[in-house]
């Protein structure tokens, strides 16, 4: 009987005793890989979920000390839910110092970190909150019998190897700025033509030869221009002629200058036609 109260009186103990506060928050951490070989990458993922009504989402920030990997990147992820938070947390890791090399005469080297710390808050001001990570383990690269071969393993930072090169600098600078010449000479002759409708040999004949043969190449480009232009392109070549030793043909370009009507394109082409014979007849 006396048993049989005592059950009943701890019942309504237990009936009437506060129900254990909820987290607000769950911190979940996973690394891979587990075992690694010295200098590879080790990836360690923090998740946490949270509920909205009991946590600040956008309070949480995590702590941890991953000594002596150093921390390559780490990279944020949020997704939001209707009632459930989830930020998570890649951090990728390497280690190459030789406080990550197995101890002499060991195979591996094992790595017991401190526990990752999510730092929230809620509503009853910060909390913190904190989740083992796995333990991994380092080996080497090389192999013990490796290591003891007799050639061993060295390297020598002082004796480096000469410098190469397919096409030595100096050429292929020189070659890039030929180049470079070319093709602006190019753009500069497509720009010309685009301008005048004109090719780069014609328009640079009255640049070219000798003083008669550069007026005879302005008045050959004159003719179909305006009457200002064929007025002084003829009695440039008028007073050309004369000093060439053509004073019948200077005599009639300079009267075509100046006729009362403007000179006509066929007038001046008949002109330049006879003043070419007779620089091709006078010869060099």
């Amino acid at each position: 009987m006396r048993a049989a109260g005592l059950l009943a009186f701890g019942l309504v103990l237990l009936a009437s005793a506060p129900a254990p506060a909820q987290e607000p928050a769950r911190v979940d951490v996973s690394a891979a890989p587990r075992t690694l070989l010295f200098g590879d990458a080790l990836r360690i993922r923090v998740e946490v979920v949270l509920d909205r009504d009991l946590a600040d989402p956008e309070s949480v920030e995590l702590e941890t000390d991953f000594a002596p990997f150093e921390i390559e990147e780490i990279q944020r992820a949020v997704e939001a839910g209707d009632e459930l938070f989830g930020t998570s947390f890649a951090i990728t890791l390497r280690c190459l110092q030789a406080d990550c090399l197995p101890a002499r005469g060991r195979v591996e080297r094992r790595f017991d970190f401190p526990p990752a710390r999510v730092l929230l808050a809620d509503e009853d001001g910060e909390r913190t909150l904190e989740a083992p990570i796995p333990p991994v383990r380092i080996k080497p690269r090389l192999s013990p019998r490796e290591v003891r071969d007799e050639l061993g393993w060295s390297y020598e930072d002082r004796a480096l190897a000469t410098v190469d090169y397919a096409v030595a600098p100096g050429v292929a600078i020189a070659v890039l700025w030929v180049s470079a010449g070319a093709l602006a000479l190019l753009g500069g002759a497509l720009a010309l033509y685009a301008a005048t409708g004109s090719s780069p040999v014609r328009v640079l004949a009255p640049y070219r030869g000798s003083p008669l043969e550069r007026a005879l190449a302005l008045t050959r480009r004159a003719a179909p221009g305006a009457p200002e232009e064929r007025r002084k392109a003829l009695e440039r070549l008028a007073r050309e002629l004369g000093r060439a030793g053509h004073p019948d043909l200077a005599e009639r370009g300079g009267a075509l200058a100046w006729s009362r009507q403007a000179p006509t394109e066929g007038a001046i082409r008949a002109l330049v036609v006879e003043v070419e014979r007779a620089i091709a007849k006078a010869g060099p």
